[in-house]
């Protein structure tokens, strides 16, 4: 159930997938995932997402790709439960958001997109032989990227805090392909002119 709005002008934003790259490193990492999310580490990785998905070293960029969001990284640790914070990985995953302009044919679903963004980056990798990625003060070589976009009903932008501002006393946040909608909650009706609220049944 989608709310509408009263406003003649108004237009739907581009669509954004939630997404994650795991990222496979020649070298092992220290650290835990408090010292290896960090704002800095988080613009490094943005950085070379975004200069992959536009197209560099005649490599092709993703159909209507306008900018990307990584929100969050963390280790990729396996091993025992009481080793994980001083163990050492070579594998870190950055969970991201990718924008989208509207109507692009290339990136209609989950698995084109996800199709789309793992063959840029491989061939951007293969474009930049010793690809690096600055964690900390130390710049690490990528030896590998698996990339997905994930699926809208168990993961989707309703699901990443400070995301979505549905009113959360009188709507419900919907998941929906690259984006998200305000479902009126029972005893509540859509207001006229709001798509974030809904106003009580009388």
């Amino acid at each position: 159930m989608s709310i509408k709005t009263e406003a003649s002008n108004y237009k739907p934003p581009d669509p954004s997938f939630p997404g994650s790259i795991t990222l496979t490193f020649a070298q092992k990492i220290k650290g835990t995932n408090e010292t290896i999310n960090t704002a800095e580490n988080r613009k490094s990785f943005r950085k070379k997402l975004e200069e992959a998905f536009k197209g560099s070293n005649g490599v092709k960029g993703i159909p209507g790709f306008k900018s990307v969001e990584v929100i969050r990284i963390i280790l990729v640790l396996g091993g025992n439960r009481r080793k994980r914070e001083a163990s050492k990985s070579n594998k870190v995953q950055a969970e991201y958001i990718v924008h989208i302009r509207k109507n692009e044919k290339e990136t209609t679903d989950a698995e084109k997109l996800t199709t789309a963004l793992q063959t840029t980056f491989s061939l951007y990798m293969k474009s930049n032989k010793s690809l690096t990625i600055e964690i900390g003060n130390e710049k690490v070589q990528v030896s590998g990227a698996d990339l997905q976009v994930y699926d809208v009903e168990e993961n989707g932008l309703c699901m990443i805090p400070n995301r979505t501002d549905c009113d959360t006393k009188s709507t419900f946040c919907n998941n929906t392909f690259g984006g998200f909608e305000c479902v009126c909650k029972p005893g509540y009706k859509p207001f006229l002119r709001f798509k974030k609220s809904c106003e009580g049944i009388e």
